[in-house]
């Protein structure tokens, strides 16, 4: 696989140089790797959530949506 090379920026830099310190990551590059799996992993719930969105906002232009009773919501939710 290709390597590309990136600059981070300084305050970028130092914080993952404090990383490979503390001795969480091996290097810098797995510091890297590791915030890009995050963003990954961000972006995917973001699309779920956008769905899930859509979803619902359909199911309520089609009256599909039973009136929320704020009572019994608040009582379930105490109960927690």
């Amino acid at each position: 696989m290709p390597m590309s090379t990136i600059s981070l920026s300084p305050t970028w830099q130092q914080f993952a140089e404090q990383e490979v310190a503390s001795g969480r990551f091996s290097s810098i590059e797995a510091v890297v790797d590791a915030a890009l799996v995050l963003l990954r992993e961000d972006e995917l719930k973001a699309i779920e959530l956008r769905g899930q969105v859509e979803d619902t906002l359909g199911m309520f232009q089609r009256g599909e949506l039973e009136p929320l009773d704020q009572a019994e919501h608040a009582s379930q939710i105490n109960r927690l």
